[in-house]
């Protein structure tokens, strides 16, 4: 078996190369030039923290070879170097493998495996089509015939960020599998983990709790995620907006107090949120993949109800614990009410944060580790109106409006750098 790189610009990323570390077989580290001279700084090394159990806490640390995306590229060239290789990338980093006539980007050779972490709906999709073409027009007829294949990793393991390159195992969950066909062919569960050696050493270790989910369900899984994550950014993300609250009474939320929340002084939130998912619906029933399961099973139409998921969204919006299978990360909205202010997030207070990262990440750099304390309160900005941008973009595709989601991303376009 070949030698799997991983990308580990993630939790999960991490979580699966610290799992999948055998004395046959460790992982090789794969990072931009940027990245990759803070992990040689750290030692090469990912500390894995096991913090699921209060009285069997333990940690191990794990040593890795590493190198930049540029040894990636020179050394697996489809036309040079036809040797098949396992790589797994963090759907936040799949815009780094464009395809294009570019000499210098790197092609997944011939049977190769992809693997996506947790991808949203769609995104896979998207680049296996363009590499399906390049190998069509591109590769020679022979090695055009065994494409790479592509897998869906999702985990609902509660997994942290920890200081520096570590992670912090919080919960135990799950890793589901997928298969990702041409064509919506499926394959069959045993033709899965009889398809690499890497999907049987993934089957074969048990910390990582695998399970193979149908192209079919993990769609529905997905498409269901989008859309209630799409209609909840704006509350998942509450504290950097200026929410204008107006509450009856100090209870407790339940769904049977009438709550007053406005995004501004115009827009109430319940009636936003309807409005998101009645747009994304819309731009969803026309999507490719919708569209072919539709005719196939009812339960795609069921999954995409606008009644059913609007009360989805308000059952996680009142709940004391807002539950997710897909997010472990959004806060409860009485939590945040109950803190009875805002914080106002504007482009100038953005642009102090950014230069002060970049002054801790300077000081880091000049004197190594004794600003250790400074540089683990760097804060990291993420797009947080991921969800709704792929629907406007998937709307103007589709020629269907989605004005909401456009507003959404306007609100927190503030928070769009990581």
């Amino acid at each position: 078996m070949g030698i799997p790189y991983i990308i580990p610009l993630s939790a999960t990323s991490r979580f699966l190369a610290t799992q999948l570390s055998t004395e046959n077989c460790i992982p090789h580290i794969i990072l931009p030039k940027n990245n990759l001279k803070y992990f040689l700084k750290n030692g090469s090394s990912i500390s894995y923290n096991n913090q699921i159990s209060s009285t069997n806490y333990f940690k191990r640390t794990h040593k890795f070879p590493s190198s930049s995306f540029q040894y990636l590229q020179n050394k697996y060239k489809v036309d040079s170097n036809n040797i098949p290789i396992s790589i797994f990338i963090p759907s936040s980093q799949l815009n780094k493998f464009s395809v294009s006539d570019d000499n210098n980007i790197f092609i997944p050779p011939p049977n190769s495996d992809i693997f996506i972490i947790n991808p949203y709906f769609g995104q896979i999709e998207n680049y296996q089509q363009k590499l399906s073409k390049y190998y069509d027009n591109k590769i020679d007829s022979i090695h055009s015939k065994s494409k790479p294949r592509f897998w869906s990793l999702i985990s609902n393991h509660l997994v942290t960020n920890g200081t520096f390159w570590d992670i912090n195992h919080k919960g135990i969950g799950e890793l589901k599998i997928t298969y990702i066909p041409f064509n919506y062919i499926e394959a069959s569960s045993n033709e899965i983990i009889n398809s690499s050696q890497i999907i049987k050493q993934i089957f074969q270790t048990p910390t990582l709790l695998p399970i193979i989910y149908s192209y079919s369900n993990i769609n529905l899984l997905l498409i269901e995620q989008m859309i209630i994550q799409s209609s909840i950014s704006l509350i998942d993300h509450i504290e950097f907006l200026p929410i204008y609250q107006n509450l009856k009474n100090n209870s407790s939320l339940s769904s049977e107090n009438e709550i007053d929340i406005y995004v501004n002084k115009r827009i109430k939130l319940k009636k936003l949120i309807y409005d998101l998912i009645n747009e994304s619906v819309k731009v969803l029933k026309e999507h490719p993949i919708v569209k072919h399961y539709i005719k196939l099973t009812p339960t795609y139409l069921a999954t995409l109800s606008e009644e059913r998921l609007f009360n989805i969204v308000l059952n996680l919006i009142y709940s004391n614990k807002v539950v997710s299978s897909i997010s472990n990360n959004i806060n409860p909205l009485n939590e945040i009410i109950k803190r009875k202010k805002f914080v106002k997030l504007n482009l100038k207070e953005n642009e102090k944060l950014n230069k002060k990262n970049e002054s801790l990440v300077d000081k880091y750099n000049n004197n190594n580790n004794n600003n250790k304390s400074e540089y683990d309160n760097i804060i990291h900005l993420r797009d947080f109106a991921k969800f709704n941008r792929h629907i406007s973009k998937l709307g103007s595709t589709f020629g269907i409006k989605t004005p909401k989601n456009k507003l959404v991303c306007r609100l927190l376009d503030t928070q769009n750098k990581v």
